[in-house]
């Protein structure tokens, strides 16, 4: 039985050994290529478009008087603004 363990543990080296140099040769050839892409020319890409102008508007002829809100901020009138909450239905008792 100890002849065998030494084959077993041989085998497994070499495995392994097999494995990390075609780890290492795919990371090698895959560095290649990214090496090559990098050095490739870039995709040729079209012009932007370039803004169309559009004619000024001419100013209003009367000025701007708002929503129908006065400068106080409050309703016309100068009512508190409270809603009454609208009616369920229901009885009170």
């Amino acid at each position: 039985m100890i002849g065998m363990d030494s084959t077993i543990t041989a085998d497994r080296r070499r495995a392994h050994a097999r494995v990390g140099a075609a780890a290492t040769a795919a990371f090698l050839a895959l560095l290649l290529l990214g090496a090559l892409k990098a050095n490739a020319d870039p995709p040729q890409r079209t012009p932007a478009a370039t803004p169309t102008v559009e004619p000024a508007q001419p100013p209003p002829s009367e000025p701007d008087r708002g929503f129908g809100r006065r400068r106080g901020g409050g309703p016309p009138g100068g009512g508190g603004g409270f809603v009454p909450a609208p009616d369920s239905g229901g009885s009170l008792s």
